[in-house]
């Protein structure tokens, strides 16, 4: 089991209620802690405008995490976090700066 800092920037549908925006990023959190990652830090980028439309939409709420990772299991987490209603997209890149805590 190979372990490395990344970050994940998350992109949700701006038509999201305010409620239904933190069910999807709770939601997003359990399955990163689900498979054995490690959420360092968080932050919410809010409502930007998207450089090409993502599925009819022109605008995107982003959300940042820096979490420490598993490299075996970030294409499961990927794709359960990109199947759920309400995600426009999601981006896992290796991060070159590790966060002491």
């Amino acid at each position: 089991m190979t372990v490395k800092s990344y970050d994940i920037v998350i992109v949700l549908d701006p038509k999201l209620t305010e409620n239904n925006l933190k069910d999807l990023i709770t939601k997003s959190k359990k399955v990163i802690s689900s498979m054995g990652g490690e959420i360092l830090t968080e932050d919410n980028w809010g409502l930007k405008k998207l450089a090409h439309p993502m599925k009819n939409n022109r605008d995107g709420f982003y959300y940042f995490i820096k979490s420490r990772l598993d490299v075996e299991k970030i294409d499961e987490i990927k794709y359960n976090i990109r199947v759920m209603e309400g995600i426009l997209r999601i981006s896992i890149i290796k991060s070159n700066v590790e966060v002491v805590k």
